[in-house]
């Protein structure tokens, strides 16, 4: 439950920050952008868009449990 909560968080935080980039408001420091990288929050070139390592990863591994199951049956 808590990391649902802290996901949807962050998916929060992303789309304010896709948002603002789209705009144009968003002016992020260089020292910024490093530590997004280092959170592993990148953006997107192809969608113009922010995303996170971790969503990508979680859903990874729940796609992956989810067809290993359909396997097992």
């Amino acid at each position: 439950m808590m990391e649902t909560n802290i996901l949807s968080l962050e998916d929060a935080a992303l789309e304010r920050f896709t948002a603002a980039r789209r705009e144009g408001t968003l002016d992020l420091t260089p020292e910024i952008e490093s530590m997004l990288d280092t959170m592993g929050v990148w953006w997107d070139e192809i969608e113009q868009e922010y995303f996170s390592m971790s969503q990508v990863y979680s859903d990874s591994v729940a796609e992956l449990i989810e067809n290993n199951k359909v396997l097992e049956n």
